[in-house]
């Protein structure tokens, strides 16, 4: 007796093969047959599937849910829109390991408050701190009701500073004890379910910095220090690393990447190929290009790629988007009291008139001329509401620097801007899209919840391409959705769906799919504190290790999301239990 039977669908099995039309049959959270017209007493369970696709479950292998998954078992808004497993630990952040201390424990939430911009009340109400290693909040997040799978890297700011004291990580290199310790920490934590280990290597450019300004360890340190964690994923034979250190059309540390993957001998998962309005698409050829000569060279390298519509909805006051520019560094660090004196502040604005290059933004998404005023929240400004800050500036005979910081002090900080990164070419996008190792999306979700929410991708991702525009194939989308990002992080038989294989799949109504055009508030953290939200349509279950867990987007009360590591099937097997 099959515990579950998806009957009639339309099958995208994810390996990019023609769709065809059938029954999945699952027992024990395993396909265990695929066939035509299997009969209905055969399963406890029967979903009738006639005239929808069924599909494997997205892998969203950028994600910063650490804290998340304490109060939001479907790590939403991935959850919500056909994902299956998500990977945190990303960009070297995290909650672990962490001495067991009130003072180590508030430097950590006072590093995800700016880095990621995770609200403290929520991280104060929501978290236990009932860890001090990597393996032992493994065991935490296994323990947790989870309407998910989820892959964690070890994340190397948490780890220097548990070795070397947050400060001086920030001011030397470590000594040789100190990486040994690091490199048995990584190997401990592997043991355990580790996928890897992630970080973020960006100088002055990165865009993540601390409370203070300062840059985070892993922007500080010599490259050494990764590659010589590098070396214990060559040791173990196995394992990914995910790395932050180029931005397409404006910084290029891709010689990084490919001496990680030469000295790991492992899958490279680097962040990330996307375009603005600023960077043109020769700029993205040339980093697929790269990436075949990657391949060539026998390297394992895939880019984490924006390949759907994003955009940003801020206010000035609730954003840390502008961290990589190093002259808006003194108003993004300032509380938010200091942050509207600056704005009044003629000394500051001249400064800021003066230092103003529309290319230092590339990273923070586009320059203020792009900026459209959402709201203006002022008389003085409210004729211009839903046009640009650069048509603004142009009317008013204004710098448009000048325009932006006396909106935001006419609002008292209260204006909203909102941003889009101009993806909008269905067909240079579609080259990006069938790239073989281009993975397509990244969420980033459970970070910047007060004015991004990119867990909506997957279905922005078919409604664009294969509805929308048809240009790219439904099998090509869900093969970039899933099996691609399942093999990038090594996941044990995840992301197709092939007999033997995990039963992680969503259905849906390809006419219906799509998601709300609008942010939606949530107060749904802890803390009362709140998130903005795109919630989705069509989308009718989402099937995780064989358990529904969502029928729309309502909960089944079923939590069948494991642990999962790239350790193979023994190891899983072990998390599992």
């Amino acid at each position: 007796m099959y515990d579950l039977l998806v009957k009639g669908g339309t099958i995208i099995d994810g390996t990019s093969a023609p769709r065809f039309f059938g029954d999945i049959a699952i027992k024990d959270g395993v396909i265990e047959r695929i066939a035509s017209m299997i009969p209905d007493g055969q399963a406890k369970q029967v979903i009738d599937a006639t005239g929808k696709i069924v599909a494997p479950g997205v892998v969203d292998g950028h994600t910063h849910y650490d804290a998340q998954f304490f109060w939001d078992p479907y790590a939403t808004n991935s959850g919500w829109h056909g994902v299956t497993t998500v990977a945190v630990g990303n960009c070297g952040f995290g909650f672990a390991p962490c001495k067991p201390d009130e003072e180590s424990r508030n430097r950590i939430i006072k590093m995800m408050e700016h880095t990621e911009q995770i609200a403290v009340p929520a991280m104060r109400a929501g978290l236990p701190w009932n860890w001090e290693s990597l393996p032992d909040f493994l065991q935490q997040l296994g323990k947790l009701n989870k309407g998910v799978n989820v892959a964690m890297y070890m994340p190397i700011n948490p780890l220097m500073a548990y070795v070397m004291g947050l400060d001086e990580a920030k001011n030397r290199a470590p000594t040789e004890a100190e990486m040994q310790q690091m490199k048995d920490l990584l190997n401990e934590s592997m043991d355990a379910g580790a996928i890897g280990f992630a970080f973020s290597w960006q100088g002055e450019e990165t865009n993540h910095v601390d409370f203070d300004g300062s840059l985070m360890p892993s922007d500080a340190m010599d490259i050494e220090v990764a590659y010589s964690l590098a070396d214990v994923l060559a040791e173990r034979g196995h394992g990914s690393i995910q790395v932050n250190c180029t931005h397409t059309g404006y910084q290029d540390n891709s010689h990084i990447i490919e001496e990680l993957a030469r000295r790991s001998r492992g899958r490279i998962l680097f962040n990330s190929i996307s375009l603005g309005a600023q960077v043109p698409p020769e700029e993205m050829y040339k980093q697929l290009d790269w990436l075949d000569d990657m391949e060539s060279k026998g390297l394992n390298v895939y880019a984490q790629s924006t390949i759907f519509r994003p955009w940003i909805q801020f206010t000035a006051l609730t954003t840390n988007h502008f961290d990589p520019v190093k002259w808006m560094r003194e108003f993004c660090v300032a509380l938010p009291e200091k942050q509207l004196e600056l704005c009044a502040d003629e000394q500051f604005r001249d400064d800021i008139k003066g230092a103003y290059n529309p290319k230092d933004l590339v990273t923070a998404g586009g320059s203020f001329e792009f900026y459209k005023l959402v709201d203006p929240k002022s008389e003085k400004y409210a004729q211009y509401s839903g046009h640009p800050l650069g048509d603004i500036a142009e009317a008013a005979c204004r710098h448009v620097t000048e325009v932006f910081f006396d909106v935001i002090a006419e609002s008292k900080g209260e204006a909203i801007f909102s941003l889009s990164s101009q993806n909008d070419d269905a067909e240079i996008m579609a080259k990006l899209m069938h790239h073989k190792r281009a993975i397509a999306g990244t969420s980033d979700g459970g970070a910047h919840s007060k004015f991004w929410a990119g867990g909506y991708y997957p279905t922005d991702a078919i409604k664009w391409f294969t509805r929308e525009t048809n240009a790219v194939d439904l099998e090509v989308v869900h093969h970039h959705l899933s099996q691609i990002p399942a093999r990038a992080l090594g996941l044990h038989k995840r992301g197709i769906l092939v007999e033997g294989h995990a039963a992680d799949l969503f259905i849906y109504d390809h006419d219906k799919i799509d998601y709300t055009s609008q942010f939606e508030v949530r107060h749904d953290q802890p803390g009362d504190e709140w998130r903005v939200v795109i919630t989705s349509k069509g989308i009718e279950w989402t099937i995780v290790n064989g358990e529904p867990t969502l029928r729309g987007m309502e909960p089944t009360g079923a939590y069948s999301g494991r642990v999962l590591s790239n350790g193979g099937a023994a190891l899983d097997e072990k998390l599992a239990s």
